[in-house]
Protein backbone atom coordinates (compact mmCIF):
# COMPACT_ATOMS: atom_id res chain seq x y z
CA UNK A 1 0.00 0.00 0.00
CA UNK A 2 2.51 2.37 0.82
CA UNK A 3 4.43 1.80 -2.25
CA UNK A 4 1.56 2.10 -4.46
CA UNK A 5 0.19 5.50 -2.44
CA UNK A 6 3.86 6.48 -3.27
CA UNK A 7 3.72 5.89 -6.81
CA UNK A 8 0.85 7.54 -7.07
CA UNK A 9 1.91 10.92 -5.60
CA UNK A 10 4.95 10.64 -7.85
CA UNK A 11 2.98 10.50 -11.04
CA UNK A 12 1.08 13.44 -10.24
CA UNK A 13 4.12 15.57 -9.38
CA UNK A 14 5.72 15.18 -12.33
CA UNK A 15 3.06 17.22 -14.27
CA UNK A 16 4.09 19.84 -12.41
CA UNK A 17 7.85 19.60 -13.75
CA UNK A 18 11.64 19.49 -12.15
CA UNK A 19 12.81 22.08 -9.46
CA UNK A 20 15.65 22.72 -7.48
CA UNK A 21 15.42 20.82 -4.13
CA UNK A 22 14.58 22.65 -1.42
CA UNK A 23 13.68 21.20 2.31
CA UNK A 24 12.42 23.03 5.43
CA UNK A 25 12.71 20.94 8.37
CA UNK A 26 11.56 21.68 12.06
CA UNK A 27 12.36 19.92 14.53
CA UNK A 28 11.27 19.60 18.73
CA UNK A 29 14.35 18.62 20.87
CA UNK A 30 13.53 19.82 24.44
CA UNK A 31 11.91 16.80 25.71
CA UNK A 32 12.77 13.13 26.08
CA UNK A 33 11.55 12.13 22.29
CA UNK A 34 12.38 14.78 19.44
CA UNK A 35 9.59 15.25 16.29
CA UNK A 36 10.79 16.00 13.38
CA UNK A 37 8.56 17.57 10.69
CA UNK A 38 9.83 17.07 7.25
CA UNK A 39 9.02 19.28 4.09
CA UNK A 40 10.22 18.97 0.65
CA UNK A 41 9.69 20.22 -3.11
CA UNK A 42 10.75 16.66 -4.53
CA UNK A 43 8.47 14.72 -5.77
CA UNK A 44 10.19 12.60 -8.12
CA UNK A 45 9.38 8.81 -7.03
CA UNK A 46 12.84 7.96 -5.58
CA UNK A 47 12.75 11.30 -3.24
CA UNK A 48 8.84 10.38 -1.93
CA UNK A 49 9.89 6.42 -1.53
CA UNK A 50 13.31 7.87 0.55
CA UNK A 51 11.57 10.34 2.86
CA UNK A 52 8.50 7.73 3.10
CA UNK A 53 10.52 4.87 4.30
CA UNK A 54 12.25 7.53 7.01
CA UNK A 55 8.75 8.28 8.65
CA UNK A 56 6.61 5.11 7.78
CA UNK A 57 3.55 6.70 6.18
CA UNK A 58 2.94 8.74 2.60
CA UNK A 59 3.01 12.00 4.14
CA UNK A 60 0.78 14.69 3.27
CA UNK A 61 0.32 17.35 0.89
CA UNK A 62 0.71 20.33 2.22
CA UNK A 63 1.18 24.49 0.48
CA UNK A 64 4.39 25.62 1.42
CA UNK A 65 7.09 23.42 -0.40
CA UNK A 66 4.58 20.64 -1.60
CA UNK A 67 5.18 17.38 0.35
CA UNK A 68 5.29 17.03 4.13
CA UNK A 69 5.95 14.13 6.71
CA UNK A 70 5.96 13.81 10.84
CA UNK A 71 7.17 11.67 12.75
CA UNK A 72 8.89 11.17 16.48
CA UNK A 73 12.11 9.89 17.29
CA UNK A 74 12.98 8.19 20.76
CA UNK A 75 16.74 7.44 19.54
CA UNK A 76 19.74 9.21 19.04
CA UNK A 77 19.56 9.20 14.84
CA UNK A 78 17.72 11.00 12.99
CA UNK A 79 15.68 10.08 9.70
CA UNK A 80 17.89 10.36 6.89
CA UNK A 81 15.14 11.83 4.14
CA UNK A 82 17.37 12.55 1.24
CA UNK A 83 20.69 11.13 2.59
CA UNK A 84 21.82 13.54 5.44
CA UNK A 85 22.96 12.09 8.30
CA UNK A 86 21.87 13.56 11.99
CA UNK A 87 21.56 12.95 15.66
CA UNK A 88 20.78 14.34 18.68
CA UNK A 89 22.89 13.10 21.91
CA UNK A 90 22.58 14.09 25.75
CA UNK A 91 24.78 13.92 28.51
CA UNK A 92 22.14 13.71 31.81
CA UNK A 93 22.68 14.58 35.08
CA UNK A 94 21.25 14.54 38.73
CA UNK A 95 20.85 18.79 38.22
CA UNK A 96 19.75 18.51 34.32
CA UNK A 97 20.69 17.05 30.79
CA UNK A 98 23.32 18.69 28.36
CA UNK A 99 22.11 17.79 24.38
CA UNK A 100 24.18 18.13 21.13
CA UNK A 101 22.68 18.34 17.42
CA UNK A 102 24.09 17.95 14.05
CA UNK A 103 23.37 16.99 10.71
CA UNK A 104 24.90 16.62 7.26
CA UNK A 105 23.03 17.78 4.23
CA UNK A 106 25.67 16.87 1.88
CA UNK A 107 26.50 14.15 -0.17
CA UNK A 108 29.54 11.89 0.95
CA UNK A 109 32.84 12.00 -0.85
CA UNK A 110 36.15 11.20 -0.11
CA UNK A 111 37.84 14.46 0.91
CA UNK A 112 41.54 13.70 -0.05
CA UNK A 113 40.48 12.83 -3.33
CA UNK A 114 38.79 15.59 -3.89
CA UNK A 115 40.98 17.88 -2.68
CA UNK A 116 44.29 16.13 -4.87
CA UNK A 117 42.05 16.31 -7.44
CA UNK A 118 41.68 19.64 -7.71
CA UNK A 119 45.51 20.72 -6.94
CA UNK A 120 46.26 18.47 -9.25
CA UNK A 121 43.84 19.94 -12.55
CA UNK A 122 44.86 23.32 -11.21
CA UNK A 123 48.74 22.37 -11.55
CA UNK A 124 48.19 21.46 -14.68
CA UNK A 125 46.26 24.79 -15.93
CA UNK A 126 49.24 26.87 -14.40
CA UNK A 127 51.91 24.58 -16.22
CA UNK A 128 49.69 24.79 -19.39
CA UNK A 129 49.92 29.14 -19.29
CA UNK A 130 53.55 28.97 -18.31
CA UNK A 131 53.96 27.00 -21.49
CA UNK A 132 51.76 29.10 -23.55
CA UNK A 133 53.96 32.38 -22.04
CA UNK A 134 57.05 30.69 -22.83
CA UNK A 135 56.19 29.51 -26.25
CA UNK A 136 54.31 32.14 -27.57
CA UNK A 137 55.19 35.34 -25.80
CA UNK A 138 58.36 35.54 -25.03
CA UNK A 139 61.13 35.43 -28.07
CA UNK A 140 64.70 35.23 -26.42
CA UNK A 141 65.64 31.70 -25.51
CA UNK A 142 67.30 33.00 -22.35
CA UNK A 143 64.03 34.80 -21.13
CA UNK A 144 61.89 31.89 -22.08
CA UNK A 145 64.57 29.70 -19.52
CA UNK A 146 64.54 32.66 -17.03
CA UNK A 147 60.22 32.49 -17.23
CA UNK A 148 60.28 29.07 -17.17
CA UNK A 149 62.23 28.93 -13.87
CA UNK A 150 60.53 31.22 -12.36
CA UNK A 151 57.10 30.34 -13.40
CA UNK A 152 57.56 26.32 -12.34
CA UNK A 153 59.75 27.30 -8.90
CA UNK A 154 58.19 30.16 -7.94
CA UNK A 155 54.29 31.08 -8.68
CA UNK A 156 53.46 27.59 -9.01
CA UNK A 157 53.81 26.75 -5.74
CA UNK A 158 52.14 29.80 -4.29
CA UNK A 159 49.46 29.56 -6.26
CA UNK A 160 49.26 25.77 -4.84
CA UNK A 161 50.29 27.38 -1.23
CA UNK A 162 47.39 30.25 -1.72
CA UNK A 163 44.77 27.18 -2.88
CA UNK A 164 45.50 25.14 -0.30
CA UNK A 165 45.45 28.33 2.65
CA UNK A 166 41.98 29.09 0.67
CA UNK A 167 39.80 26.08 0.92
CA UNK A 168 41.07 25.02 4.55
CA UNK A 169 39.86 29.03 5.67
CA UNK A 170 36.49 28.78 3.62
CA UNK A 171 35.89 25.54 5.55
CA UNK A 172 36.00 26.78 8.68
CA UNK A 173 33.94 30.48 7.72
CA UNK A 174 31.66 28.40 6.49
CA UNK A 175 31.44 26.19 9.96
CA UNK A 176 31.86 28.88 11.93
CA UNK A 177 28.24 30.39 10.59
CA UNK A 178 25.89 28.76 8.64
CA UNK A 179 24.26 30.62 5.56
CA UNK A 180 27.05 33.06 6.22
CA UNK A 181 26.67 35.66 2.72
CA UNK A 182 28.63 39.18 1.81
CA UNK A 183 26.50 41.97 2.71
CA UNK A 184 25.12 43.72 -0.57
CA UNK A 185 26.53 46.55 -1.97
CA UNK A 186 23.90 49.30 -0.95
CA UNK A 187 25.18 47.98 2.99
CA UNK A 188 27.52 50.09 4.54
CA UNK A 189 26.93 49.08 8.19
CA UNK A 190 29.05 48.51 10.66
CA UNK A 191 31.47 45.11 10.23
CA UNK A 192 29.74 42.42 12.32
CA UNK A 193 31.35 39.49 14.43
CA UNK A 194 31.20 37.39 11.83
CA UNK A 195 32.89 39.52 9.50
CA UNK A 196 35.84 40.58 12.21
CA UNK A 197 35.93 36.85 12.14
CA UNK A 198 35.95 35.70 8.51
CA UNK A 199 38.82 38.57 8.22
CA UNK A 200 40.80 37.12 10.68
CA UNK A 201 40.69 33.64 9.28
CA UNK A 202 41.65 34.90 5.67
CA UNK A 203 44.29 37.65 6.74
CA UNK A 204 47.34 34.58 6.40
CA UNK A 205 46.63 34.84 2.75
CA UNK A 206 47.68 38.19 2.57
CA UNK A 207 50.26 38.18 4.57
CA UNK A 208 51.64 35.04 2.58
CA UNK A 209 51.55 37.49 -0.49
CA UNK A 210 53.48 40.03 1.49
CA UNK A 211 56.15 37.95 2.77
CA UNK A 212 56.39 36.42 -0.78
CA UNK A 213 57.14 39.52 -2.43
CA UNK A 214 53.78 40.07 -4.35
CA UNK A 215 53.21 43.11 -2.43
CA UNK A 216 55.34 45.78 -0.82
CA UNK A 217 54.51 47.45 2.63
CA UNK A 218 52.28 50.09 1.85
CA UNK A 219 50.31 48.20 -0.41
CA UNK A 220 49.63 45.43 1.91
CA UNK A 221 48.63 48.06 4.67
CA UNK A 222 46.70 49.89 1.94
CA UNK A 223 44.78 46.39 1.54
CA UNK A 224 44.02 46.22 5.14
CA UNK A 225 42.55 49.32 5.29
CA UNK A 226 39.92 48.86 2.95
CA UNK A 227 36.10 47.47 3.51
CA UNK A 228 37.30 47.76 7.30
CA UNK A 229 32.92 48.69 7.85
CA UNK A 230 32.38 45.59 6.07
CA UNK A 231 31.95 46.74 2.98
CA UNK A 232 33.76 47.59 0.13
CA UNK A 233 32.65 50.47 -2.25
CA UNK A 234 33.03 51.12 -5.97
CA UNK A 235 35.51 53.73 -5.44
CA UNK A 236 37.76 51.52 -3.16
CA UNK A 237 37.28 48.62 -5.61
CA UNK A 238 38.27 50.51 -8.50
CA UNK A 239 41.55 52.31 -6.21
CA UNK A 240 42.09 49.14 -5.06
CA UNK A 241 43.10 47.53 -9.03
CA UNK A 242 44.42 50.75 -9.87
CA UNK A 243 46.97 51.33 -7.41
CA UNK A 244 47.69 47.86 -5.66
CA UNK A 245 46.70 44.74 -7.38
CA UNK A 246 47.75 46.37 -10.68
CA UNK A 247 50.76 47.41 -10.10
CA UNK A 248 51.62 44.02 -8.24
CA UNK A 249 51.08 42.06 -11.41
CA UNK A 250 53.03 44.75 -13.64
CA UNK A 251 55.69 44.23 -11.21
CA UNK A 252 55.46 40.69 -12.31
CA UNK A 253 55.15 40.86 -16.34
CA UNK A 254 57.74 43.44 -16.81
CA UNK A 255 60.34 41.19 -15.06
CA UNK A 256 60.00 39.21 -18.16
CA UNK A 257 58.18 42.22 -21.18
CA UNK A 258 59.18 45.87 -20.04
CA UNK A 259 56.86 46.78 -22.77
CA UNK A 260 53.74 45.88 -20.56
CA UNK A 261 54.41 48.09 -17.80
CA UNK A 262 51.36 50.32 -18.08
CA UNK A 263 49.18 47.23 -18.54
CA UNK A 264 45.58 47.90 -17.21
CA UNK A 265 42.94 44.71 -16.41
CA UNK A 266 40.87 44.88 -19.65
CA UNK A 267 44.46 44.03 -21.57
CA UNK A 268 44.10 40.80 -19.84
CA UNK A 269 41.13 39.59 -21.86
CA UNK A 270 42.72 39.36 -25.52
CA UNK A 271 45.67 37.52 -23.57
CA UNK A 272 42.94 35.05 -22.05
CA UNK A 273 41.01 34.73 -25.31
CA UNK A 274 44.38 34.03 -26.82
CA UNK A 275 45.44 31.29 -24.34
CA UNK A 276 41.96 29.44 -25.37
CA UNK A 277 42.37 28.93 -28.75
CA UNK A 278 46.44 28.19 -28.16
CA UNK A 279 44.64 25.31 -26.14
CA UNK A 280 41.93 24.41 -28.83
CA UNK A 281 44.74 24.25 -31.82
CA UNK A 282 47.85 23.58 -30.37
CA UNK A 283 49.72 20.38 -29.08
CA UNK A 284 53.58 21.92 -28.14
CA UNK A 285 51.93 20.98 -24.52
CA UNK A 286 51.47 17.38 -25.18
CA UNK A 287 54.29 16.34 -22.82
CA UNK A 288 52.44 18.17 -19.96
CA UNK A 289 49.57 16.46 -20.34
CA UNK A 290 51.09 12.95 -20.47
CA UNK A 291 53.36 13.40 -17.30
CA UNK A 292 50.41 15.68 -15.12
CA UNK A 293 48.48 13.63 -12.54
CA UNK A 294 45.25 15.09 -13.39
CA UNK A 295 45.08 13.04 -16.11
CA UNK A 296 43.53 9.24 -15.98
CA UNK A 297 45.57 6.37 -17.79
CA UNK A 298 42.99 5.78 -20.25
CA UNK A 299 43.46 9.52 -21.79
CA UNK A 300 47.11 8.88 -21.31
CA UNK A 301 47.25 6.17 -23.82
CA UNK A 302 44.69 7.16 -26.17
CA UNK A 303 46.92 10.73 -26.70
CA UNK A 304 50.01 7.96 -26.82
CA UNK A 305 47.82 6.39 -29.96
CA UNK A 306 47.36 9.85 -31.85
CA UNK A 307 43.85 10.88 -30.42
CA UNK A 308 43.53 14.45 -29.12
CA UNK A 309 40.29 14.77 -27.67
CA UNK A 310 40.08 14.54 -24.22
CA UNK A 311 38.55 17.62 -21.86
CA UNK A 312 40.98 19.12 -19.47
CA UNK A 313 39.77 18.90 -15.54
CA UNK A 314 38.82 22.20 -14.75
CA UNK A 315 41.53 24.58 -12.75
CA UNK A 316 41.32 23.39 -8.58
CA UNK A 317 38.36 22.41 -9.41
CA UNK A 318 36.48 25.15 -10.35
CA UNK A 319 33.58 24.58 -12.93
CA UNK A 320 33.17 28.29 -14.24
CA UNK A 321 30.86 27.41 -17.06
CA UNK A 322 28.54 24.97 -15.43
CA UNK A 323 25.57 25.68 -12.87
CA UNK A 324 25.72 23.51 -9.73
CA UNK A 325 22.83 21.55 -8.72
CA UNK A 326 22.09 23.16 -5.01
CA UNK A 327 19.51 21.53 -2.34
CA UNK A 328 18.59 24.14 -0.24
CA UNK A 329 18.16 22.99 3.43
CA UNK A 330 16.92 24.95 6.19
CA UNK A 331 15.94 23.80 9.62
CA UNK A 332 14.04 25.36 12.32
CA UNK A 333 15.59 23.74 16.07
CA UNK A 334 13.27 23.66 19.04
CA UNK A 335 15.73 23.55 21.71
CA UNK A 336 13.86 24.35 24.76
CA UNK A 337 16.97 26.95 25.82
CA UNK A 338 19.42 29.14 23.82
CA UNK A 339 22.37 27.10 22.87
CA UNK A 340 25.76 28.01 24.28
CA UNK A 341 27.83 26.77 21.24
CA UNK A 342 26.21 26.58 17.48
CA UNK A 343 26.84 27.60 13.74
CA UNK A 344 23.33 28.51 13.35
CA UNK A 345 21.71 31.59 14.32
CA UNK A 346 19.02 32.16 17.57
CA UNK A 347 15.91 33.97 16.91
CA UNK A 348 15.31 36.02 20.17
CA UNK A 349 11.54 36.23 18.87
CA UNK A 350 10.74 32.57 18.47
CA UNK A 351 13.19 31.41 20.63
CA UNK A 352 14.65 28.75 18.28
CA UNK A 353 17.40 28.17 16.34
CA UNK A 354 18.01 28.48 12.59
CA UNK A 355 19.79 27.16 9.52
CA UNK A 356 19.96 28.03 6.50
CA UNK A 357 22.21 27.28 3.74
CA UNK A 358 23.08 25.71 0.19
CA UNK A 359 24.64 22.24 -0.05
CA UNK A 360 26.33 21.24 -3.42
CA UNK A 361 26.89 18.42 -4.70
CA UNK A 362 30.36 17.02 -4.66
CA UNK A 363 31.65 17.97 -7.63
CA UNK A 364 30.58 21.46 -7.02
CA UNK A 365 32.05 21.85 -3.22
CA UNK A 366 35.81 23.54 -2.96
CA UNK A 367 36.27 23.25 0.38
CA UNK A 368 37.40 20.33 2.16
CA UNK A 369 34.49 19.67 4.12
CA UNK A 370 31.03 20.66 4.05
CA UNK A 371 30.43 22.32 7.12
CA UNK A 372 27.14 20.32 8.88
CA UNK A 373 24.76 22.15 10.88
CA UNK A 374 25.29 21.61 14.85
CA UNK A 375 24.01 22.90 18.14
CA UNK A 376 24.68 22.48 21.92
CA UNK A 377 22.99 23.30 24.84
CA UNK A 378 20.75 22.35 28.59
CA UNK A 379 18.39 22.38 30.23
CA UNK A 380 18.01 22.02 33.79
CA UNK A 381 15.94 19.53 35.66
CA UNK A 382 13.37 20.67 38.51
CA UNK A 383 16.16 19.17 41.00
CA UNK A 384 17.61 22.15 41.29
CA UNK A 385 14.88 23.94 42.85
CA UNK A 386 14.71 21.49 45.34
CA UNK A 387 18.07 21.53 46.23
CA UNK A 388 19.13 25.36 45.60
CA UNK A 389 15.42 26.90 45.74
CA UNK A 390 16.46 28.55 42.42
CA UNK A 391 18.30 27.54 38.94
CA UNK A 392 21.67 28.85 39.49
CA UNK A 393 22.90 26.16 36.27
CA UNK A 394 21.84 27.03 32.86
CA UNK A 395 23.65 27.07 29.47
CA UNK A 396 27.48 26.53 29.49
CA UNK A 397 27.79 25.91 33.51
CA UNK A 398 24.90 23.02 33.39
CA UNK A 399 26.71 21.30 30.44
CA UNK A 400 30.04 21.44 32.40
CA UNK A 401 28.33 19.96 35.21
CA UNK A 402 26.84 17.18 33.46
CA UNK A 403 30.34 16.26 32.21
CA UNK A 404 31.46 16.88 35.56
CA UNK A 405 29.13 14.17 37.70
CA UNK A 406 29.49 11.61 34.84
CA UNK A 407 33.18 11.53 35.13
CA UNK A 408 33.19 11.00 39.06
CA UNK A 409 33.78 7.08 39.99
CA UNK A 410 30.86 5.25 41.20
CA UNK A 411 32.26 5.81 45.31
CA UNK A 412 32.22 9.84 44.56
CA UNK A 413 28.98 9.82 42.77
CA UNK A 414 27.36 7.84 45.53
CA UNK A 415 28.46 10.40 47.92
CA UNK A 416 27.42 13.39 45.96
CA UNK A 417 24.04 12.30 45.08
CA UNK A 418 23.63 11.80 48.90
CA UNK A 419 24.96 15.22 49.49
CA UNK A 420 22.21 16.44 47.07
CA UNK A 421 19.83 15.06 48.87
CA UNK A 422 20.46 16.20 51.86
CA UNK A 423 20.70 19.63 50.38
CA UNK A 424 17.12 18.86 49.31
CA UNK A 425 15.91 17.34 52.05
CA UNK A 426 17.07 19.58 54.68
CA UNK A 427 18.96 22.65 52.91
CA UNK A 428 22.17 21.11 54.85
CA UNK A 429 25.11 22.18 51.90
CA UNK A 430 28.38 21.02 54.14
CA UNK A 431 28.41 17.28 52.73
CA UNK A 432 28.34 18.80 49.01
CA UNK A 433 30.60 21.60 50.14
CA UNK A 434 33.07 19.22 51.87
CA UNK A 435 33.00 17.16 48.40
CA UNK A 436 33.59 20.28 46.36
CA UNK A 437 36.99 21.13 48.71
CA UNK A 438 38.57 17.28 48.74
CA UNK A 439 37.54 17.80 44.48
CA UNK A 440 38.77 21.35 43.99
CA UNK A 441 42.55 20.73 42.77
CA UNK A 442 42.10 17.99 40.07
CA UNK A 443 38.47 17.56 39.37
CA UNK A 444 36.53 21.36 40.30
CA UNK A 445 33.22 21.70 39.92
CA UNK A 446 31.67 24.92 37.99
CA UNK A 447 31.85 28.39 39.60
CA UNK A 448 28.18 29.28 39.73
CA UNK A 449 27.88 26.28 42.19
CA UNK A 450 31.10 26.12 43.91
CA UNK A 451 29.91 29.73 44.87
CA UNK A 452 26.52 29.28 45.81
CA UNK A 453 27.71 25.90 48.38
CA UNK A 454 30.32 28.64 49.80
CA UNK A 455 27.99 31.44 50.28
CA UNK A 456 25.09 28.40 51.64
CA UNK A 457 27.40 27.17 54.76
CA UNK A 458 29.01 30.56 55.19
CA UNK A 459 32.35 29.75 54.12
CA UNK A 460 34.77 31.57 51.74
CA UNK A 461 34.99 30.44 48.29
CA UNK A 462 38.74 27.93 47.93
CA UNK A 463 40.84 29.76 45.86
CA UNK A 464 41.30 27.02 43.44
CA UNK A 465 37.51 29.02 41.98
CA UNK A 466 38.87 32.49 42.46
CA UNK A 467 39.84 34.32 39.24
CA UNK A 468 42.95 34.46 38.38
CA UNK A 469 45.61 37.19 37.10
CA UNK A 470 46.31 36.74 33.20
CA UNK A 471 50.27 36.71 34.24
CA UNK A 472 49.22 33.63 36.35
CA UNK A 473 47.26 31.97 33.75
CA UNK A 474 50.06 32.33 31.27
CA UNK A 475 51.95 30.76 33.22
CA UNK A 476 49.91 27.81 34.15
CA UNK A 477 48.90 27.14 30.72
CA UNK A 478 52.55 27.41 29.00
CA UNK A 479 54.15 25.10 31.72
CA UNK A 480 55.74 28.25 33.45
CA UNK A 481 56.44 27.55 37.21
CA UNK A 482 57.40 31.45 37.31
CA UNK A 483 54.16 32.42 35.84
CA UNK A 484 56.16 35.03 33.10
CA UNK A 485 54.27 36.34 30.86
CA UNK A 486 54.16 35.03 27.30
CA UNK A 487 53.05 37.30 24.37
CA UNK A 488 49.68 35.46 22.71
CA UNK A 489 47.69 36.72 19.63
CA UNK A 490 45.67 39.11 20.76
CA UNK A 491 42.70 37.77 18.60
CA UNK A 492 42.77 34.80 19.72
CA UNK A 493 40.39 35.21 22.67
CA UNK A 494 37.60 37.31 20.42
CA UNK A 495 37.96 34.55 17.41
CA UNK A 496 37.59 31.92 19.72
CA UNK A 497 34.25 33.58 20.92
CA UNK A 498 32.96 34.37 17.71
CA UNK A 499 33.95 30.90 15.87
CA UNK A 500 32.23 29.42 19.03
CA UNK A 501 29.10 31.01 17.97
CA UNK A 502 28.54 31.68 21.64
CA UNK A 503 27.31 35.24 21.95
Amino acid sequence: MLATGVAAIACLCAIVGCQDRKLKVEIAAAGDSTGRTFRTNQTDRASLEQAAAAYGSEGEAEAELGRKFIGTFTEGALPSEIGNRGGIGRLDSSLGSARAYYEQFADRRSEWTAMRDRVEGGILWMQLFGRFIERRKLKVEAERVAFSTWWNGEMIPLVADVYLMYSGMQAAVQAQRIGAMPRRAEDFGARTADETFRISVFQPIAVLLAERGWLNANEFAAAQMIGLNGNVSNRERAWASEKIFMPAISRIVTRFDPSRKDMKLKDFAPLGLEFVLWLKLSREYREIVLESDAISPMVKEAIRAGKWDFELPPPFGFRVMERPKVTDAEVVLDTGAKPFFTNGVWNESTGRVEFKGGFYEGKYRYAPYNAPYYALWALPSQRQESCFESTILVGESLAEYCAWEAALDEPLRARWIKGLDALAASKDAAPCFAAMVELADDHPVPVPLATWLAERVGKPLPEQFKPKAPSEKAGEKNGDKNGEKRNAPVNNAPAAKVAAGAR
